[in-house]
């Protein structure tokens, strides 16, 4: 991935932390990593025999280090407030992705702030 300027707000990185603490809790022995994926993500509830599509975004996913984290295809590994967070972009929906990109957490999913146009 080429290196973009990306943000986290506080309300994302509270949630990446409080989904990493969970799944810390869950299986304390290891080593996890919050990844964010880039692309085209879709959501289905229980009771829906239907996938929505949700378009390009950003969705939260864990990888538990049973390899080197220098040997992760295309993942840049960067560091808010401590906390090491991957990100994983589809080659195929990169250019949708700015260059200078901020990340919140806004109605329970991950979205690009809109940057205002200098």
């Amino acid at each position: 991935m080429a290196k973009r300027s990306i943000e986290i707000t506080d309300q994302a990185l509270s949630v990446i932390s409080e989904a990493l603490e969970m799944a810390r809790r869950k299986r304390p022995e290891a080593n996890w990593m919050p990844i964010l994926l880039w692309g085209p993500s879709a959501v289905k509830h229980l009771d829906d025999d239907y996938w929505a599509e949700r378009g390009v975004g950003f969705l939260l996913g864990f990888q538990v280090e049973q390899v080197a984290r220098s040997e992760l295809p295309a993942t840049d590994i960067r560091s808010f407030q401590s906390m090491e967070i991957g990100f994983v972009i589809s080659p195929k929906f990169a250019q949708l992705l700015p260059e200078k990109a901020k990340i919140d957490y806004k109605d329970g999913q991950f979205a690009l702030v809109r940057q205002p146009h200098l």
